[in-house]
């Protein structure tokens, strides 16, 4: 009697077993594949470099006392090397730099920029101007170029073409000046403009009071009249001043910021001047629509 109890328990058993199976062998399998999800997770972020949550969890806790964790994060995968924009050195130091005579240029189209110090001097006519103060502030090396208008705007507006790329850029009107400060400063991200008069002629005159900009000899450092067979020339091809700026007499006169119902100041000078036109303090002021193969103009940067 006994044997068949225990005969009847044990079919029941294991009918019980037979019927229960399959919903455990379901569980089993969703808690599987929960944590083989979880796992792949897991082992996807130690491949992109993220720590999971519960190895974050576990740094916290090791380093909360202020000691180390057992073992270091995993490395973060190197990226594809990717080419470097190539750029003059100087760029770099100038980004860092106020120091006086640094040249740096922003981009290899942007203009060749020269740091002038901060100073004071006397602007106007010599022995009748007025004592006037700059602070520090980055200009054109040279008068912007051909290729550099035309690398931004795509085009030549110049009626000297022929002089070719490294003469300065000439017939653009002032308008059309601040639509190529505009892109420049947007490909940049600096504050490029044109110069104030105050800036202009303090940068001109290089610390010095000559007849010129910055020196008494317009032969050696301006194109003229008397040296020009009227026509502009290269930037750079005579001597520069004090302050390592070329051109800043003749060649092409010069749009500057300051100005008063749509006439604005052009200064320094052009290729078809006399002696007597280059002097300094001389300015003219010009309709802001004009354009003259003789009017060209150079930038200022703001700094840093």
């Amino acid at each position: 009697m006994k044997r068949d109890h225990l005969y009847k328990a044990g079919m029941f058993l294991s009918l019980a077993t037979i019927l229960l199976f399959p919903a455990k062998f379901a569980q089993a399998q969703d808690e599987f594949g929960v944590h083989r999800k979880k796992t792949m997770e897991e082992f996807q972020d130690f491949k992109d470099g993220r720590r999971s949550a519960k190895g974050q969890k576990e740094l916290d806790e090791a380093t909360s006392d202020g000691t180390a964790p057992d073992e270091a994060p995993a490395a973060a995968p190197v990226a594809p090397p990717v080419a470097p924009v190539v750029a003059p050195v100087a760029a770099l130091v100038a980004a860092k730099s106020k120091d006086a005579g640094t040249i740096f240029r922003d981009c290899p189209d942007c203009p060749e920029m020269v740091v002038i110090q901060a100073g004071s001097f006397e602007m106007g006519e010599q022995n009748n101007g007025h004592t006037m103060s700059v602070a520090t502030f980055a200009m054109g090396k040279t008068e912007v170029t051909q290729a550099q208008w035309k690398a931004l705007m795509q085009r030549n507006p110049s009626h000297y073409k022929q002089c070719g790329d490294d003469c300065p850029v000439e017939s653009v009107s002032w308008e059309e000046v601040q639509s190529y400060v505009d892109l420049l400063n947007e490909k940049t991200g600096k504050q490029y403009r044109l110069a104030s008069a105050a800036e202009w002629e303090y940068a001109c005159r290089a610390g010095g009071k000559h007849r010129y900009c910055g020196t008494a000899d317009a032969f050696s450092s301006a194109w003229h009249k008397g040296n020009s067979n009227q026509s502009p020339h290269g930037v750079a091809t005579l001597k520069p001043n004090a302050f390592g700026l070329y051109d800043m007499n003749g060649n092409v006169r010069e749009w500057t910021g300051d100005g008063k119902d749509k006439y604005y100041m052009v200064r320094g000078g052009a290729y078809r001047d006399d002696l007597d036109q280059l002097y300094p303090h001389l300015r003219d002021e010009t309709h802001i629509n004009r354009k003259e193969s003789y009017i060209g103009f150079r930038l200022v940067r703001t700094l840093p």
